[in-house]
């Protein structure tokens, strides 16, 4: 037993509980696989990035190189009792049809191929970016309201597919939604280099001096939350969940910290 979960899977004899993890070589896939294989489960583990797959094989995880839209997804899920669906499109603009096609179709069917292997759980990693506005948002909770108008195609996607996915919600599939906030880690190819490649340059442009929030996840948070999630399905089932580091921190004080590191003064240049 870890955290209290039920290690009896869907398909009668009790074993060890079998995971598969679809965009397994991101860098929250990469932590959550690991928190998986730490926590008992075996791991199947899918994704496109080679080095990272060798990785993933190296951590004793079984590791499988395919792209969600192209490959037979019942295969992946064969004899499997938990799905978690880490695989996504991130980006703040692109067109609106691959979104839709990696974003919405891919869990469609992921979500379809699940049921159809009698996985009795599915762990869907949705976003925060559900609530975006243009304008200042503080405290926020799971009963915030989302804007009737997404930000953009990947906040609209990602909330398309988390109500899908918590819709499917039953007796014998629960289904759950995690919302992890700003994830950064050793792996992290997306927040923190971006931040970092500006820091080194000692000039990094902000708008209202950098004081905006931001609430910064250890995606180690990020990957026991997913864990359980999956461990305690039956109360969490068909709800979705806030998860952050829980210290909010102006933009303008995370460069300085950066910058003090990295040993690089770091000049605010103010943008209109």
């Amino acid at each position: 037993r870890h955290g209290g979960g039920d290690q009896r899977g869907g398909h009668g004899a009790a074993h060890m509980r079998r995971a598969l993890v679809t965009g397994a070589t991101g860098g929250l896939g990469i932590a959550l696989s690991r928190a998986l294989l730490d926590a008992g489960y075996v791991v199947r583990a899918v994704g496109r990035q080679p080095a990272a797959l060798q990785r993933l094989t190296g951590m004793g995880a079984e590791a499988v190189a395919a792209d969600l839209l192209e490959t037979d997804l019942a295969v992946l899920c064969q004899g499997m009792d938990v799905v978690f669906h880490a695989a996504a499109l991130s980006s703040p603009w692109g067109p609106e049809e691959a979104f839709d096609r990696a974003n919405v179709e891919a869990t469609r069917r992921l979500l379809d191929a699940a049921q159809a292997a009698e996985v009795n759980s599915f762990i869907f990693v949705s976003s925060p970016s559900v609530y975006a506005r243009w304008r200042d948002q503080t405290g926020i909770t799971e009963a915030t309201a989302w804007p009737d108008r997404p930000l953009n195609a990947y906040a609209r996607t990602k909330g398309e597919a988390e109500v899908m996915v918590l819709a499917a919600d039953r007796p014998g599939f629960r289904t759950v939604a995690i919302r992890p906030r700003a994830l950064i880690g050793p792996d992290d190819t997306v927040l923190l280099p971006r931040i970092l490649r500006l820091v080194r340059k000692g000039r990094f442009p902000l708008f209202r001096r950098g004081e905006a929030l931001v609430e910064l996840t250890d995606v180690r948070d990020g990957a026991r939350a997913l864990v359980l999630a999956d461990q305690h399905r039956e109360a969490a089932g068909g709800q979705a969940v806030n998860i952050s580091g829980g210290r909010p921190l102006p933009i303008a004080a995370l460069v300085e910290q950066l910058g003090q590191r990295l040993n690089t003064p770091v000049k605010i240049v103010p943008l209109p």
